[in-house]
């Protein structure tokens, strides 16, 4: 195999992933060949001399990785590692990908972060790759947090990114699936924390939904934290649950949600006699409604 010039490497590849159905072909093949280059951003591709070329060994690393491409592996999962506002974190597959919504969640809890405790703790249920949490700890520089997750695989990959980010010692993981029955043992184990908010981006899809995702999220990322149920919202109400029984007064839930899903929330809530309250419904930078902010009465 001879040497090739990178940016016919990356025109040859764009018009494959075009030809084959791969979304965002360009952004695809940029970070496929930097990532075979060692390149840590898509800037030190665009500031390459036209004449640089590519090795026999990174051409066969790309190839191999176009096929996994093709089967329509997500790029994260094949790069393994994605930015997060202003840092990145490991990847592996089945854990979520982190989303820029989920980016806009971290910013408005900073937002409201004057209103609690600069040395309490916070709660996340279902951590993933912790971007949520790591995020959180990086710009609340006092705050402690304890992370639970069902997945083994997302509280390794948490505690891996947490070592890699040097926050490891404010932030427990546990291993731990959140349900009716599990709730007390957690809240009585909380209850030593002095927690000022939970936050969770829970799997809220509805199950019917589910099928019609992308080739990327439905084949390849882990259905548990993605299917919500058949309305959405099967976590989302034990969420609700465990938050009215561990938060004291005035202190906050935060939630990543389907657009559907505030007035079923209130509505449920109010069914339930549930001591929480919906102080906000916001929207994310699409426009859409995509999270819930609650306060414990």
């Amino acid at each position: 195999m001879m040497r090739r010039r990178i940016v016919n490497v990356l025109e040859s590849t764009r018009r494959l992933f075009l030809r084959r159905g791969i979304p965002e072909n360009d952004v695809s093949a940029k970070y496929l060949i930097a990532h075979c280059l060692g390149m840590k951003s898509l800037n030190s591709l665009d500031k390459l001399d036209p004449r640089s070329t590519m090795s026999k060994e990174e051409q066969t690393m790309l190839n191999d990785l176009m096929k996994k491409r093709l089967s329509r592996i997500p790029i994260q999962y094949l790069v393994e590692e994605w930015d997060f506002q202003d840092f990145s974190l490991k990847m592996k597959q089945p854990v979520l990908i982190p989303r820029p919504e989920t980016e806009l969640l971290v910013d408005l809890i900073v937002r409201e972060a004057a209103m609690y405790d600069p040395f309490g703790c916070f709660v996340e249920i279902g951590c993933g790759s912790g971007c949520i949490s790591l995020s959180l700890l990086r710009q609340l520089t006092h705050s402690s947090c304890v992370a639970i997750d069902q997945s083994e695989t997302a509280c390794q990959l948490t505690m891996q990114n947490s070592v890699e980010l040097k926050l490891n010692q404010r932030i427990q993981v546990f291993h731990h699936k959140l349900t009716e029955q599990s709730m007390s043992e957690l809240v009585d184990f909380l209850r030593s924390f002095r927690v000022e908010f939970i936050v969770s981006n829970p799997p809220y899809v509805p199950s019917d939904e589910f099928e019609r995702l992308e080739d990327e999220i439905r084949l390849y990322e882990d259905r548990a934290a993605l299917d919500g149920g058949p309305d959405g919202l099967d976590v989302i109400k034990v969420i609700l649950a465990f938050a009215d029984r561990l938060l004291l007064p005035n202190r906050d839930l935060w939630l990543e949600v389907d657009e559907h899903h505030p007035p079923l929330i209130e509505d449920w809530i109010e069914k339930q006699g549930i001591g929480m309250k919906m102080k906000n419904v916001l929207k994310d930078q699409f426009n859409r409604v995509r999270f819930c902010h609650l306060r414990k009465q």
